[in-house]
Parts: C-alpha cells; structure tokens; sequence
C-alpha cells in the first residue's frame, strides 16, 4: 500500500482522510505482522530445499534466489532469539553453498556478517554444553588441575564468542555455573582465567 512506501503519502492522506488512513495504517500492520511471522519458518524451508538438493547439485540461480528470499526474511525478524537462530542457519547455508554465499555478500553485506557470528555463537554455546555434560558425569571434584585449565580455557574463549544472543549467553553462564559448583578445580581455574566471568557465573 501507499502509507508503507510513502510516509509523505501517509501524512498527506492522514489530514484528508482519517478514517482511510487509519484502516490503510491497520492493514499494513497486520501485514507487517504476517511477514514477521512466516520469515523464519521460510528460512527454515530454504534450507530443507538447500538441503534436498545438495546431493544432484542446486542450480546457482536457485542458490542465489533462497539466498535473497532469506536475506529479507532476516531482515524482517524482530532482534531476538528467533533471528539469531535464522541467522545461524542462513550462516550454515552460506558455509556450505558457494552461490548462496557469495548472492547473500553481494546484496547483504551485514546479514552476511551477522549471519556467519551467528554460526560461530551457536558452536561456541555447543562446545560449552557438551563439556558441561562431559563435566556432569565425572565424581565431585575429581577434575585435575591440568584438566580444569584446559577445560575452562576453551569454556572461555567460547564465552568471549557469544556476544549478541542473550538466550545462547544466559545458557553459556549457566553451563559455567555447574561446572564451577561440581568442580572445584574448575572453579578455582576460572577464578583465576577470568573473573568477571566466574562472577557472573555464580
């Protein structure tokens, strides 16, 4: 409609028209709405297609296309978990398919960008949790020093990766927090590597 391409357009028809621009007003919220909606679902279908295809070899074109299709997805969805989490995936899309990845460089340089941290943030929460439940099946304090330093060296080094998924941080933190209450050699380690970290995990 005219009120989402031109906001002139809306101001103009606001004084004319109220009653018509209020109704043009409350359509387009309702489409705005949809399209939040039904991004990261079309996101998810474009990887399932990627998917499908990858075995016969998807056509550069159809690369390319999904790769538009996603980068407007994203850039629809509302900053949270559900985007970094369509961000991840579109991430996996670009690593694993060089058309897709270079269409989704060309026109969304920053969709690009945020999607590759994604993948990184991602990774980083899985190494963090899969040590954790490593840790968890260990008797209480039976961690050596040498364990506990490497352990908790790559706990943070991770940590300092998740930066922008506030889920994928809190789900880090936690992870920390049990080890460091099982494992006290883990929690001296991390007392010692990094602090504020250890703090924060209390």
């Amino acid at each position: 409609g005219h009120v989402r391409v031109s906001p002139q357009y809306a101001e103009e028809l606001s004084k004319r028209s109220p009653i018509v621009a209020n109704a043009s007003r409350a359509v387009n919220e309702e489409l705005a709405k949809a399209e939040r909606e039904l991004a990261l679902p079309a996101i998810e279908r474009n990887a399932s297609a990627l998917l499908e295809r990858s075995q016969d070899g998807l056509p550069s074109d159809e690369q390319r296309r999904l790769a538009r299709q996603d980068a407007e997805s994203l850039n629809v969805l509302p900053e949270g978990s559900e985007k970094r989490f369509g961000a991840a995936v579109v991430g996996d899309n670009a690593r694993s398919y060089p058309a897709y990845r270079d269409e989704l460089q060309r026109i969304a340089p920053s969709v690009a960008r945020d999607a590759e941290a994604a993948v990184v943030e991602r990774n980083s929460l899985r190494g963090i949790e899969t040590r954790s439940d490593e840790l968890s099946v260990l008797p209480r304090d039976a961690l050596s020093v040498a364990e506990a330093r490497n352990a908790v060296r790559q706990d943070v080094e991770a940590s300092v990766a998740i930066n922008k998924d506030e889920v994928a941080r809190f789900r880090a933190v936690v992870a920390l927090g049990e080890n460091a209450r099982s494992q006290v050699s883990y929690r001296a380690e991390l007392e010692i590597q990094a602090p504020e970290l250890a703090k924060e995990a209390q």
